[in-house]
C-alpha cells in the first residue's frame, strides 16, 4: 500500500486514513478483504480529507461503481470545493417528499372548494380551504429552498384548524359572529361534536410536532433514519383516517332521514380524505426512512464500515436535503 500512497504525495490525512474493508465476497477473513490491495489506492478511506481532494484524484475515479466496493458506505465531500448535491443542481434543495405532500394538501384544498361551491358548511369550508392552501404553499416553498422556517409557517394552519374544530364542537355549523348552537350536544349530532373535539386535538398535535422539529433540528437523526418528528407526525396523520371514516359512516347511519341529513358529496369527500391522509402519512414515513446521515452519494468518498457521520447542515432538519 505504501507504493499506492505515492499517487497522493505526502498527505498526512491519507497516511492516517483507515483501510476500507468491503463485505465478505469470497475470502479475506470473516469481515471480507481489502479493496484494491496491491493495486490502485482504492483501499484508502479518505474521510477527513481536505476539501481540495476530489474524486478526480488517481485511483478514486469510478470508485463508487467498483464491484469490489459493494456494500461500502460513503461520506460526502465537505468544503468550498465540494460539488453541489444533484437535487440542488436541478433547482430543488428540499426532499422530494415535501413536493408530494404539497400536492396532497392542494388536493385536500380542492375537496374543500367543492364543499364551498356546494354550500356545505359555508361558515367553515372556506376557512378550511385557505388553511390547506397555505400548508401546500409552505410544502412547495420548503421543497425549493429547504428553509426550516416553513415548519413554523406550516404549524400556523394546523393551530388555526384546531381552533376551527373547537368552534365546530361548541357552536356547530354557525358563522363565527352568530349565536352558538348548543342544542347539538343533546340531539343526534352529539357524536359529531365529540369527533370535532378529537379533530381539534389531532390538529394541535400536528402543529406541535412541526414546532418541535423546528426547535430541535437534529433530534433523533441517525445513520439510518431522519428526524424523529417525521415518524411521530406520520403516526399523528394516520389518526385522521378513523376520524374521517367515522364521520362518513355516521352521516349515513345517524343523520339519514333527519333534518340534518348530509349530501352524498359530503360523505364521499370524507372517504376520499381518508385516502389522501394515508398517502400523507406514508410520505412522512418514507422521508423519515430515507433521510438518515448515512445515505450513499454518488459524488462521495468511501468511508470505513461501522462509522457514522454526525448530522450537519440541513440533514439535521430531518431530511430537508
Amino acid at each position: 500500500m505504501a507504493q499506492d500512497r505515492s499517487h497522493f504525495g505526502s498527505r498526512p490525512w491519507l497516511e492516517r486514513a483507515p483501510v476500507l474493508r468491503a463485505p465478505e465476497s469470497g475470502g479475506g477473513g470473516p469481515r471480507g478483504h481489502e479493496v484494491g490491495a496491491g493495486g490502485l489506492p482504492l483501499a484508502m478511506a479518505v474521510r477527513g480529507s481536505p476539501a481540495g481532494a476530489r474524486a478526480e484524484d488517481p485511483g478514486l475515479r469510478s470508485i463508487a461503481s467498483s464491484p469490489e466496493c459493494r456494500g461500502a458506505r460513503a461520506a460526502p465531500l465537505k468544503g468550498p470545493e465540494a460539488p453541489a448535491p444533484a437535487r440542488a443542481r436541478r433547482g430543488a434543495r428540499g426532499h422530494w417528499q415535501l413536493a408530494v405532500r404539497g400536492c396532497i394538501s392542494a388536493m385536500q384544498a380542492t375537496l374543500s372548494l367543492f364543499l364551498v361551491i356546494w354550500q356545505a358548511d359555508p361558515a367553515h369550508s372556506g376557512f378550511l380551504m385557505a388553511c390547506q392552501l397555505l400548508a401546500a404553499a409552505t410544502f412547495f416553498r420548503q421543497w425549493r429552498t429547504a428553509s426550516p422556517w416553513m415548519f413554523v409557517a406550516r404549524s400556523v394552519p394546523s393551530f388555526a384548524r384546531c381552533g376551527l374544530s373547537v368552534h365546530l364542537a361548541i357552536c356547530g355549523r354557525r358563522w363565527f359572529w352568530d349565536t352558538c348552537d348548543a342544542v347539538g350536544w343533546r340531539d343526534e349530532r352529539k357524536c359529531f361534536r365529540v369527533l370535532h373535539v378529537l379533530a381539534a386535538l389531532w390538529m394541535f398535535l400536528n402543529g406541535l410536532s412541526l414546532v418541535l422539529q423546528f426547535c430541535f433540528p437534529g433530534r433523533g437523526v441517525t445513520a439510518r433514519h431522519g428526524h424523529e418528528q417525521l415518524l411521530c407526525r406520520g403516526c399523528v396523520r394516520m389518526l385522521g383516517v378513523p376520524l374521517h371514516a367515522s364521520r362518513g359512516v355516521l352521516k349515513v347511519v345517524v343523520l339519514t332521514g333527519t333534518r340534518f341529513e348530509r349530501s352524498g358529496l359530503e360523505v364521499t369527500i370524507n372517504f376520499v380524505r381518508c385516502v389522501l391522509i394515508s398517502a400523507s402519512a406514508w410520505s412522512l414515513w418514507r422521508q423519515w426512512r430515507d433521510t438518515g446521515t448515512g445515505l450513499v452519494d454518488g459524488t462521495s468518498f468511501l468511508e470505513a464500515p461501522g462509522e457514522e457521520r454526525s448530522p450537519s447542515g440541513n440533514s439535521g432538519q430531518g431530511g430537508l436535503l
